[in-house]
C-alpha cells in the first residue's frame, strides 16, 4: 500500500481506478474529493459527472434522540491518500467544523465500484449520526428506477445502490443519491463503518440483468424456499379481539398438523400484530390472550418440526408497546382513543423513532431477551434486529 501523507503531493491530485471492465476518475486538487467521470469498458461510453458530493453526513442536535435543528456536514479536506494497486483507494477527510473525520474507502471489483466510509468523532463528543450520502452527482445520463432497497440505472448499462435493503437510491432533477440512515452514536475515537454503495457497468441494455446477477452471486440469502404460516387476518385486526389467544393458536396449529398428514408443511409458525402486552418492556405477552405464556404454544410448534418466531412493529406504536412510559422518553404516553372498551389503534397516531436510542435499547434487548428465554425459539431472520432508520 502507498500512502500519500498530508499535505497531499501535487501528484495526487488526480486518481484513477482501472479494472478490466471500468475505470474511475477523482481530482482533488482544491482540496475537495470528487469523481469527475467513470467509463465503462464493456460499452465504450463514459459518464461525465457534475456537482459531485463524495460523502455528506447529517447529525441530531441531540445525542440520544433526533432533535432539530439537524446539521449536515459535507465540508470534508483530503489530508491524506492510500492506494492500492490500480483498483483500491482511501481518502483521509477531515471536516474543520466538526472534527470529524472519514477514511473513505473506493474499491474496483471488475465491472462493481465499491464504497464506504469510516465515521470517527474526533471532538470528544458522542454525536447522533442519522444519515450518511455515499453517492451524489448530477449526471447526463438517462435515470431510472430507484427507492428504499431498490436499484436506480443510468442509460440501461449501470446499475447503482447501497448495497442493504435499507438504503435509499433517489432520482431528482438529473441527480444521483446513495445513501442510508443508521442512526447510530458515534463513541469518540472509535471508527463507525457504513454500507457498501455500488456503482457497477454492464453491456448495453443489461443493466437489470447485471443486478439481478449481482444479488445472485454476492446476496447472503441462501438458495433455498423458506416456507413461513402466520395466522394473520383470522380475527379483525381493528376489532377487540384482533389477537388469537393461546386456545385459538393451539387450534390454528391442529389444523396444521392435519395439513402434514396430507404432506403440507412449513419450517417457521409465527405470530403477527397483538401477542405483545403493550404495558410492557416488549418482552410480556398479552395477558388476557397468553395467561400462562406463550410455552405451550413454542412447544407444540417445536412438536410439529416448526421454529417459532414472533412480529415486532418498530416503530408501530399502536402494535408496540404503546402504554410502556419508559419508551417515550420521560415524555408521558401519547392519549389513546378508547371505542366499547377497547383501545382504538386504528386511530392512535403515535409512533416510536428508531434514532431514539432508549427505544432502540429496549426493542434490541426484548429480540435478544426472547431469543433467550423462549423454547423451541426461531433464529435472528425470524426474530429481526431493529431496521436502520432513523425516524
Amino acid at each position: 500500500m502507498r500512502r500519500h501523507p498530508g499535505p497531499v503531493p501535487e501528484r495526487a491530485s488526480r486518481v484513477d481506478l482501472d479494472s478490466e471492465q471500468a475505470a474511475w476518475h477523482f481530482e482533488s486538487s482544491d482540496g475537495a474529493v470528487k469523481c469527475t467521470s467513470f467509463h465503462n469498458k464493456l460499452t465504450g461510453r463514459t459518464f461525465a459527472l457534475g456537482e459531485a458530493c463524495e460523502v455528506a453526513l447529517t447529525f441530531s442536535a441531540a445525542p440520544d434522540r433526533v432533535q432539530e435543528p439537524f446539521r449536515r456536514v459535507a465540508d470534508f479536506a483530503l489530508r491524506a491518500l492510500e492506494t492500492t494497486g490500480l483498483d483500491e483507494a482511501v481518502f483521509h477527510l477531515r471536516s474543520p467544523s466538526t472534527s470529524v473525520e472519514v477514511a473513505l474507502h473506493y474499491q474496483l471489483r471488475g465491472p462493481t465500484r465499491r464504497k464506504w466510509a469510516e465515521v470517527t468523532s474526533r471532538a470528544g463528543e458522542d454525536p447522533l449520526l442519522l444519515d450518511v450520502e455515499l453517492d451524489s452527482f448530477t449526471t447526463s445520463a438517462t435515470l431510472a428506477g430507484g427507492g428504499q432497497g431498490q436499484p436506480l440505472f443510468l442509460g440501461d448499462e449501470v446499475f447503482a445502490a447501497v448495497e442493504h435493503p435499507a438504503g435509499e437510491n433517489t432520482i431528482e432533477a438529473g441527480r444521483v443519491k446513495l445513501a442510508h440512515f443508521p442512526g447510530r452514536r458515534l463513541e469518540p475515537g472509535i471508527p463507525w463503518t457504513s454500507r457498501v454503495a455500488l456503482v457497477s457497468v454492464a453491456q448495453a441494455e443489461q443493466a437489470l440483468d447485471h443486478f439481478v446477477s449481482y444479488l445472485a452471486e454476492n446476496g447472503r440469502r441462501k438458495p433455498k424456499t423458506v416456507s413461513v404460516y402466520t395466522p394473520f387476518g383470522i380475527n379483525n385486526q381493528w376489532g377487540p379481539c384482533s389477537t388469537l389467544d393461546d386456545e385459538q393458536t393451539l387450534d390454528v396449529l391442529g389444523v396444521l398438523e392435519g395439513w402434514q398428514r396430507r404432506g403440507l408443511r412449513f419450517d417457521y409458525f409465527t405470530l403477527d400484530t397483538g401477542w405483545v402486552d403493550p404495558n410492557s418492556d416488549l418482552t410480556q405477552f398479552r395477558p388476557t390472550c397468553y395467561p400462562n405464556g406463550p410455552d405451550e404454544v413454542v412447544q407444540r410448534v417445536k412438536a410439529l418440526g416448526m421454529k417459532f418466531g414472533l412480529w415486532f412493529a418498530t416503530s408501530w406504536a399502536a402494535e408496540s408497546c404503546w402504554d410502556y412510559a419508559p419508551a417515550w422518553e420521560g415524555n408521558g404516553t401519547p392519549t389513546m382513543t378508547w371505542l366499547n372498551g377497547y383501545p382504538a389503534r386504528a386511530r392512535f397516531a403515535g409512533s416510536f423513532c428508531m434514532g431514539s436510542q432508549p427505544y432502540v435499547d429496549l426493542l434490541r434487548n426484548a429480540v435478544v431477551h426472547l431469543l433467550d428465554q423462549l423454547p423451541g425459539k426461531a433464529g435472528r431472520s425470524a426474530v429481526p434486529e431493529p431496521e436502520e432508520h432513523p425516524g
